[in-house]
């Protein structure tokens, strides 16, 4: 190869190159014109490449050729970025999907939990001496607390630092119930589960004897919503799991549990990010004193309201079809179109 020829032919091209790759940062700032012009230097650099590492052993230009091909490749192949809002759009129409279509396990894990928490407030109204045979450290603990009643000093420190240890320790309660179920085959996920509606109960058994019910469900019900919600979407993940490997239908139980897991995964963020939500409600707002009860009601109502509605019909198609729906596939879709333009 004439290397100091090929240089001199080809240094024009590879001067250009470089300027549209450097205003190639945006591809809406090149032109029409540039933008071909552009793909087509891309593509005799890279045979000006091709060429230098056959015919040529000097390292430099094979190296300045290497990289002006790798930056003009990556200002060609770049993934747009979509914008942040229709991507956490994205995100909640998956979630919504994915609970409607695991919704047999949300109602499992669900009736679980208010089960043992209604279950035990129940047994407590009828036995209370049970309460102190089936007593321990952690509930009595929580006991003396909201007999207490909540502080009417706290500080905007004390509101974050309750803020960062809600959002540390309450997705880890949902990731430790997700895993449990997958080495217990979901049984260790009834027990959280139930463990924790148990507390529940005994709290409210707690406060009706001294008539402070409704400061215990107003103090709780803003932040509960989300957190709550979060604690039976992660129990329903567990159980995915869980059942996948007790039933694995035709399907080896790798096979499974590797299907399973997708919703899973989709299950266990969604209750880990319900968490996150409910962490900044509970250090700022439940536990506000100087907010009134029917206010806190008021929220946590509409919290309700509108996570149902999320829940129930985000994600559905314009045509009302639910791709959450076993039996939708594109083609029923299209079907379903074909039929009403009809």
């Amino acid at each position: 190869m004439n290397e100091s020829g090929f240089v001199r032919k080809r240094e024009a091209d590879w001067r250009r190159l470089t300027e549209l790759t450097d205003k190639a940062s945006s591809p809406r700032r090149l032109t029409d014109e540039e933008l071909d012009e552009f793909v087509r230097l891309y593509r005799a650099a890279s045979s000006d490449l091709a060429l230098a590492r056959t015919q040529s052993t000097n390292e430099a230009l094979t190296g300045f050729l290497n990289d002006q091909v790798a930056r003009a490749y990556a200002a060609i192949y770049t993934v747009r970025r979509r914008p942040f809002f229709p991507t956490l759009a994205g995100s909640v129409a998956v979630a919504a999907r994915t609970i409607r279509k695991r919704w047999a396990f949300i109602f499992v894990s669900a009736s679980i939990f208010f089960g043992s928490w209604f279950g035990y407030f129940g047994l407590l109204t009828v036995r209370p001496d049970l309460k102190v045979a089936m007593a321990n450290p952690e509930t009595d603990m929580f006991d003396d607390m909201w007999k207490k009643g909540l502080p009417t000093d706290r500080s905007t420190n004390d509101n974050l630092s309750m803020w960062s240890m809600y959002a540390a320790n309450n997705p880890k309660v949902a990731v430790i119930a997700t895993a449990s179920s997958v080495a217990t085959f979901g049984i260790m996920t009834v027990y959280l589960l139930g463990t924790n509606g148990m507390l529940v109960g005994q709290l409210m058994r707690s406060e009706a004897d001294i008539h402070q019910a409704p400061f215990l469900l107003g103090s709780i019900f803003p932040h509960s919503v989300p957190e709550l919600s979060g604690i039976i979407v992660s129990g329903a993940a567990g159980f995915v799991l869980g059942w996948a490997l007790i039933n694995p239908g035709r399907r080896t139980r790798g096979a499974a549990l590797r299907e399973a897991a997708r919703d899973a995964a989709v299950m266990i963020l969604t209750a880990v990010t319900l968490m996150f939500i409910a962490a900044p409600i509970e250090a700022f707002f439940s536990y506000n004193v100087a907010i009134p009860l029917y206010v806190k009601f008021a929220v946590g109502s509409i919290e309700v309201l509108g996570w149902g509605i999320v829940w129930t019909t985000y994600g559905r198609l314009p045509d009302g079809s639910d791709p959450s729906d076993p039996s939708w596939t594109p083609t029923s879709q299209a079907s379903s179109a074909s039929i009403k333009a009809r």
